[in-house]
């Protein structure tokens, strides 16, 4: 297995002809940005979407279920599980995850981890590539 792409987004929607629209795609950071900081009520809800392309190789076996579980600072936050159906060996294939009212629980680091099963069995486990840095900047006040 090998992820290709892994973008994590507001909203992932799938098009007609097999395309996907990602909106509000995330580099490193999310930004959380108020005049009060103070005021923030954690755990803020917030849209998160995942995009991801994984190539299953015909050396890797059969796969039939994944995980996607994210982690801010060392705590389970959510966990998501799906099906897998494979077309072809060695072709490239998307999942998408959406997650509204994600739970931010604060300042900190945010990853993820990928699984993939067969017949119940875990078979894959890798952290996803990409690692977001949650921080509250605070805007000016208007006078």
């Amino acid at each position: 297995m090998k992820i290709n792409d892994f973008i994590i987004c507001d909203d992932v929607r799938q098009e007609v002809g097999n395309k996907f629209s990602l909106m509000g795609i995330y580099d490193e950071d999310i930004k959380i940005q108020t005049q009060k900081p103070e005021s923030l009520v954690w755990p803020l809800p917030i849209n998160l979407a995942i995009f991801c392309r994984v190539t299953h190789e015909s050396v890797d076996g059969s796969v039939d279920s994944f995980e996607f579980m994210a982690v801010q600072n060392n705590m389970e936050v959510a966990k998501i599980q799906g099906g897998v159906v494979l077309q072809s060996t060695e072709k490239a294939f998307p999942i998408t995850v959406k997650m509204p009212g994600f739970p931010l629980l604060g300042e900190g680091t945010l990853k993820f981890r990928i699984k993939f099963g067969y017949k119940g069995k875990w078979v894959y486990n890798e952290e996803a590539p990409k690692t977001i840095n949650i921080s509250v900047t605070k805007l000016p006040t208007n006078t």
